[in-house]
């Protein structure tokens, strides 16, 4: 897949209810982070109220940071119908917004990333790996409200990282539909 433009300002989104966004220009050292709080509760739809303040606020913050590329981690295997639902739908948004907005995507191994950045011997449970980006992130100065924060922090550093020597064979962009039927 040929990239549209040559990346300049990279954000990385760790989709949850509490997402964790982190964003900078690829010239930044370190990205800044924060978290954005989604709907926990809907009468009408939960899931559905998540998914569209996610993508409304996503489309006002890529106007207003100026931002031309996105990184999402692969998902885990989800554990429940419901995480799955919740998961792939917000991923979705992210994707769909993206695609409103011109702004190229790229979709991360989250396992790679973490094995990498962290190392392998950071735990092996969520609440381990979660710690251990926290506690990356405070050791490289980079402050964080969350570990959904931290997580976004890790991505940002390694895409940034990655994309500055000149977009190595890890970088990959999102599959496409027509992709995604070959496999």
């Amino acid at each position: 897949m040929a990239w549209q433009k040559r990346p300049n300002r990279l954000l990385s989104v760790d989709t949850a209810r509490i997402t964790g966004i982190a964003w900078g220009a690829l010239s930044d050292q370190l990205p800044q982070t924060d978290v954005w709080e989604l709907p926990d509760y809907d009468r009408a739809d939960s899931l559905g109220a998540r998914i569209a303040t996610l993508e409304n606020t996503l489309h006002d913050f890529i106007a207003w940071a100026d931002i031309d590329t996105v990184v999402i981690a692969e998902r885990f295997p989800p554990r429940t119908s419901k995480q799955m639902a919740s998961g792939y739908g917000l991923d979705g948004a992210v994707r769909s917004q993206c695609w409103r907005d011109d702004v190229q995507l790229l979709w991360q191994p989250e396992g790679q990333v973490r094995k990498e950045i962290l190392g392998r011997s950071r735990g092996t449970t969520r609440d381990q790996l979660k710690a251990a980006a926290v506690r990356w992130c405070e050791h490289h100065g980079i402050h964080v409200q969350t570990d959904d924060a931290a997580d976004a922090a890790v991505l940002w550093c390694w895409t940034r990282n990655t994309l500055v020597r000149h977009r190595p064979p890890g970088i990959r962009t999102a599959p496409s539909v027509q992709e995604s039927a070959v496999s």
